[in-house]
């Protein structure tokens, strides 16, 4: 059930809202979307109102959020939102989706085989052969033998 938009005012957030307006904060220091926080700390009906946006103003825009959040980011600074094995996963997740456009998957399949170092990129900004060998990639790969050698 959703509550009443009064609710979400910055004198009352804080009070009626507390543990469902913090997990907002943590969701949205983690890099959720707005909506995505909306429906995780408040729940799926929140985003299914008529304007789930006044909800995420209100909640944005009040002093307790403004106040958490600078708090939640500076507890993210030693750990990143954003790395490169995060990175590597959706880059992965995209090039074997098959309900992916053809050219996603392929840009998605080029940007990996950049960050793991198969190709690389000339300062002309052609793609060629990086300097990992074919035992390297092997190492790379979640079947191969001798798990502790693995790179990732």
């Amino acid at each position: 059930m959703v509550a009443a938009i009064e609710t979400f005012s910055n004198e009352f957030i804080a009070h009626i809202h507390r543990d469902a307006l913090l997990r907002y904060v943590k969701l949205r220091a983690d890099g959720h979307t707005s909506i995505a926080a909306l429906t995780g700390a408040f729940g799926h009906e929140y985003a299914m109102t008529m304007n789930p946006f006044a909800y995420i103003n209100l909640i944005e825009t009040s002093d307790a959020y403004k106040r958490t959040l600078v708090t939640a980011v500076a507890e993210k600074k030693d750990n990143p939102i954003w790395d490169s094995e995060q990175a590597a996963r959706v880059l992965f997740s995209i090039a074997t989706d098959e309900t992916a456009k053809r050219a996603e998957r392929i840009a998605a399949a080029k940007e990996l085989n950049v960050l793991f170092g198969i190709t690389i990129i000339d300062d002309k900004g052609n793609t060629r052969r990086g300097s990992l060998t074919l035992d390297d990639l092997l190492k790379m790969t979640p079947s191969a033998p001798g798990t502790a050698s693995k790179a990732h």
